[in-house]
């Protein structure tokens, strides 16, 4: 034979051989058993404590005292009123709570009374001071009776003055009966 012919049919049985694909793997089968789905814990959970703390936090309290007869309320569970409380939130300026005002109202009347009568004594020292002064003016007064009209009307004066501050006080103190919230919040 040829040897052309015998490396032609030796090409032919090595590629005949190479085209041949491998047997497949087969994976033997897993045993499995089938049961009822349970809820379990394996004791790894982790708990951690903390403290949510405000970035601001106003404490109130009134400047005076007295008896509380109103405190602020909200609508609550099927349309009642109820007093605000924990958790609520509050807009500023709103009236968390009242002193009984009758008290402090008593004292303003009392001191508007007071302006009111030394109001009255400084316009009559003064309508003396004017006469004695045209009166001295004519000299049928004298220059000490003039300094005493003078010395009534500068003294009816500082009068008036001290009832106004009073006043002024007492206004104060009746509006630090309510206690109102310096910001917008909520309730602690």
């Amino acid at each position: 034979m040829n040897t052309r012919v015998v490396y032609l049919v030796a090409a032919l049985s090595l590629a005949a051989s190479g085209c041949q694909q491998p047997p497949a793997y087969e994976q033997p089968l897993t045993p499995v058993t089938a049961g009822k789905a349970e809820s379990s814990t394996t004791g790894t959970a982790v708990r951690y404590s903390a403290t949510v703390k405000p970035t601001l936090e106003v404490s109130l309290a009134f400047k005076i005292s007295g008896y509380v007869d109103g405190i602020l309320t909200q609508p609550g569970d099927l349309g009642r009123v109820r007093d605000v409380q924990e958790g609520d939130r509050v807009e500023k300026g709103a009236a968390l709570a009242r002193i009984r005002q009758s008290d402090y109202q008593h004292s303003v009347d009392q001191i508007t009374a007071g302006v009111a009568e030394a109001t009255a004594a400084y316009d009559n020292a003064k309508i003396e001071y004017d006469r004695a002064a045209r009166l001295f003016e004519k000299h049928s007064v004298t220059k000490p009776e003039l300094d005493a009209a003078k010395a009534r009307m500068d003294a009816t004066a500082a009068r008036v003055q001290g009832a106004k501050a009073g006043l002024g006080e007492a206004q104060l103190v009746r509006g630090d009966a309510v206690l109102r919230a310096p910001i917008s919040g909520i309730v602690l």
